[in-house]
């Protein structure tokens, strides 16, 4: 099930200008530690408040875009 997620992008680990695949982590209001996200991202830029859909998995903790 997708469900929204917004956030502040901390840090980019990771990001291909190619196809835009990237991983970052997120800062999410709420939570204490960052969140790592994985996906399609165009133009990512560290400060950037970004909205998305995502799934959540479970076995690494992290949340994977949907785009």
């Amino acid at each position: 099930m997708l469900e929204d997620l917004q956030g502040q992008i901390e840090r980019i680990t990771y990001t291909s200008e190619e196809t835009g695949y990237t991983i970052a982590h997120l800062k999410v209001y709420g939570r204490k530690d960052l969140v790592t996200i994985e996906g399609n991202i165009l133009s990512p830029m560290a400060g950037a408040i970004i909205n998305m859909k995502f799934h959540y998995n479970n076995k690494t903790d992290n949340l994977y875009t949907q785009t």
